[in-house]
């Protein structure tokens, strides 16, 4: 393949922005990210296909993809080849990148492969001609941004190609002036008040956990609640929950399963059913529940939705069936202590110490299954700040009140199927008004993600929950009554879902769907 198209690029990037021609870009894309920039224009945002993506956009008319990732590794590894501490060669990142691509593609043709040092940031570039279906190509094009030799964003963008004629291809070259300005738009990002934020924040969630002991977290349940969910006004759906003292549900332990130290430990079952007719001719059914002993050492969740929808054409999307089973476990594991030098080892006999310490091994595992297959599961470490599903769910009751401040927890969320960040604020009292229903009330504002939509929980000084609103998608959940909700929903099921015995592990498990309810709106 003729090399000019190449020669074009490396030219492109050497010119200065006001000499490029003018590429129309979409808004800057912000967060608690390390770096900024402008993706493309008209880019419509898809789910994220991996736990390390951070966005992924599309745009139809150009068979356009953008995805823009995030990268902590194990091990510093600067993005220039270099030499290790013994003198030894180094691959570095940018020449790693470039080996993934060809041993994924071994047709995969390699146009660019440099180095672009901004002075404040360093980003490797690559252009390569890569197979994109039985027979067609794509242009792959891939900046690489070294934050630190740990720390690295990727920004890809993938478009159209033709089998030949390249640098001659006039779609090609919009392409490739269109990838150019984005990396032009890179700017580096000052982290550092966004990160002592987070540092405070987990500071107060640290003390918090302290707090929480058995009687304290006993000391909020409710036996029975339940609520009605609106949306402008109109009834869309219910919600009946049970919360009560429980023991672990004793498990079906197999090969490779997540050990759980205690059979019976003591702990709180949150079980709920939930009904939402989101449009006409739609209808969700969920029931869930929800275990997690008093310590969090140990979480077990299960959750089964069937969705049913009377305008679907294909008989298959007539009645979907979805289930989750998650749980998480911490143990104590004995590890090598990486901190201790050579010269410790000699007298490490002497003083009745080993090269070992004990660390807390916290860990998550998901199985998801449909109608239509079954999901990888999901197996995650956690850190120590995680929030189990039950403990989320009582949330908006275990905070104090008293005290305006914030705090940062990690959670699972089934629709992203990763762990992620969850900003809680405690606001100050004042007069407000949910469900027609005027009162005095802390707010309580959550969020999941750097971009996440706000959730409001309304809650007594008194600890009495009031409602939860959001006003991104107009929903309010209000408690009321057995009876007025019979009145409302005459089909109610508001019979307590009985959890089986829970099966942990890496296998599969059955269809699910996230616990829902007032902290979930947020997710």
């Amino acid at each position: 393949m003729l090399r000019t198209f190449g020669l074009l690029l490396l030219l492109l990037s050497s010119v200065a922005s006001a000499e490029s021609p003018k590429v129309p870009l979409g808004p800057r894309i912000t967060g608690n990210h390390d770096i900024t920039f402008q993706p493309f224009a008209e880019g419509e945002k898809l789910d994220r296909m991996t736990d390390t993506e951070v966005m992924r956009l599309f745009r139809k008319d150009k068979q356009w993809t953008l995805i823009f990732e995030k990268a902590q590794l194990p091990e510093p590894t600067p993005i220039a080849d270099g030499r290790d501490p013994q003198g030894r060669e180094q691959a570095g990142y940018l020449a790693a990148a470039v080996t993934l691509i060809r041993s994924a593609d071994p047709s995969a043709d390699v146009l660019r492969s440099d180095l672009l040092d901004t002075g404040a940031l360093r980003i490797g570039l690559i252009i390569a001609s890569i197979k994109s279906g039985e027979r067609e190509r794509a242009l792959l094009q891939r900046a690489l941004v070294e934050v630190t030799p740990r720390l690295y964003y990727s920004i890809e963008m993938r478009s159209p190609a033709p089998l030949t004629g390249l640098d001659e291809d006039p779609s090609a070259r919009e392409a490739a002036e269109t990838f150019r300005a984005i990396v032009d738009s890179i700017q580096r990002v000052d982290l550092s008040k966004v990160r002592e934020d987070q540092d405070q924040r987990l500071f107060r969630t640290r003390a918090l956990f302290v707090e929480w002991n058995a009687k304290r977290i006993q000391s909020v349940l409710i036996p029975e609640a339940y609520l009605r969910i609106r949306r402008d006004g109109k009834d869309v759906g219910y919600i009946y929950v049970a919360e009560e003292a429980a023991t672990l549900p004793r498990p079906v332990i197999e090969k490779k399963a997540i050990e759980v130290a205690a059979e019976k430990a003591a702990g709180v079952r949150v079980s709920m059913r939930m009904r939402t007719m989101p449009e006409q001719g739609k209808m969700i059914d969920t029931q869930s529940w929800m275990f997690v002993t008093t310590d969090r050492r140990h979480e077990v969740w299960s959750a089964t939705t069937l969705a049913k929808d009377a305008n679907a054409k294909n008989e298959s999307e007539k009645e979907v069936h979805l289930t989750e089973l998650g749980a998480s476990d911490m143990k104590q594991e004995r590890v090598f202590d990486r901190d201790m030098k050579p010269g410790d080892f000699k007298d490490a006999d002497k003083q009745g110490s080993q090269p070992f310490r004990m660390v807390d091994e916290y860990k998550l595992v998901v199985n998801t299954e449909s109608g239509t297959g079954v999901a990888p599961p999901v197996e995650r470490d956690l850190p120590p700040f995680y929030l189990p599903q039950a403990l989320a769910w009582t949330l908006p009751r275990l905070l104090p009140l008293n005290r305006p401040t914030g705090y940062l927890f990690a959670s699972y969320s089934p629709d992203m199927r990763q762990v992620m960040l969850r900003y809680v604020d405690v606001g100050l009292e004042g007069d407000t008004s949910i469900g027609g229903i005027k009162a005095r009330a802390v707010p309580i504002t959550e969020r999941l993600g750097d971009d996440g939509s706000p959730t409001v929980h309304y809650v007594t000084m008194s600890g009495q929950y009031l409602g939860t609103m959001n006003q991104q998608t107009g929903l309010v959940i209000t408690p009321t009554d057995r009876a007025s909700l019979l009145k409302i929903w005459k089909d109610a099921n508001l019979t307590q879902p009985v959890p089986a015995a829970a099966r942990l592990g890496p296998a599969p498990v059955g269809p699910a769907a996230e616990p829902m309810g007032p902290p979930a709106m947020g997710r």
